[in-house]
């Protein structure tokens, strides 16, 4: 899927989750990221929950997920272009 479409659906999303209990299964941590709880699964069991940034912190699967999203992204190189606009 490429970017535009990626962005597209994230603010459809964002659209209607205002208000509601939205349920979200993704393997794109960009879908997810803001949500109120996420829970990581592996070979459908739940392995965390919680927020993002608890998640994040505690150095666990979703850490390690999201950073090799992050590194496959190049996101200091993406962060560093639009710093310097």
């Amino acid at each position: 899927m490429d970017a535009i479409a990626t962005e597209n659906i994230k603010k459809s999303l964002d659209a209607i989750k205002k208000g509601r209990t939205v349920i979200i299964i993704s393997h794109s941590i960009s879908q997810i990221i803001d949500a109120e709880n996420v829970i990581v699964l592996e070979k459908g069991k739940m392995i965390e929950q919680g927020s993002h940034e608890t998640l994040y912190d505690n150095g666990n699967a979703y850490f390690e997920i999201f950073n090799a999203m992050a590194n496959s992204l190049n996101i200091d190189k993406i962060t560093n272009t639009i710093n310097d606009n």
